[in-house]
């Protein structure tokens, strides 16, 4: 009798135990689970400034993108040529005046000044070619507000061929700076004859508009 009873308060003194256990071990889970949510919680407040920033970096750079591409109406460029046989008695500094339009996208040059005037701000790209007749030669440059930019010189010895020359230039503008073509403003310029019949040229486009 005495060991059944023994036996029983063991096994009472078992459970109880195994219950204390059990509470115990969920209640290490349920402090775990709540430790979790709070980091967390935690984590997604630091993170949402950081995400934040990343964003507006991300939307910088997109706008940034969205600065250089050209849009359809945007486009500007143009080709003229000097369509007399030739140009004679140029001076030093004369303005070389192209005056057959072949294209004027954009209506930036003019073919009665021979002048390029930007209409918005960005990178350019101009290339001007000269033909001389025999036995001539001619400095002439690309200019920019009247700074000088590029040479290009075209000299034909002899006296039977004629010689082509042609430089290119990328120029950056602000809307309203002028880009044109002149002799070179010393007495040695040349001759002062350039060939014209639509070989000497006169041509620029916009690469990119760069205007914030």
């Amino acid at each position: 009798m005495k060991t059944l009873g023994f036996c029983l308060l063991y096994l009472c003194f078992a459970l109880s135990l195994a219950e204390n256990n059990m509470l115990r071990g969920n209640e290490r889970l349920l402090r775990g689970f709540v430790r979790k949510n709070e980091v967390q919680a935690n984590s997604k407040q630091e993170i949402t400034p950081l995400k934040k920033i990343l964003l507006h970096g991300a939307a910088r750079s997109s706008r940034r993108r969205e600065r250089f591409v050209m849009q359809p109406g945007n486009a500007v460029a143009f080709t003229a040529v000097v369509s007399p046989p030739r140009l004679t008695l140029l001076g030093p500094g004369q303005t070389v005046i192209f005056d057959h339009v072949i294209t004027n996208v954009g209506n930036a040059y003019k073919n009665a000044t021979g002048v390029f005037r930007a209409p918005v701000t960005g990178v350019y790209v101009f290339n001007f070619a000269i033909m001389m007749d025999p036995g001539m030669d001619e400095y002439i440059e690309l200019v920019k507000d009247g700074q000088h930019v590029m040479w290009n010189y075209g000299h034909a010895p002899g006296s039977t061929h004629l010689i082509s020359a042609s430089r290119t230039a990328t120029v950056e503008l602000r809307a309203g700076q002028d880009v044109w073509v002149r002799t070179a403003n010393s007495a040695n310029h040349g001759g002062g004859t350039i060939h014209g019949n639509g070989y000497t040229t006169f041509s620029g486009w916009l690469l990119a508009m760069t205007e914030e």
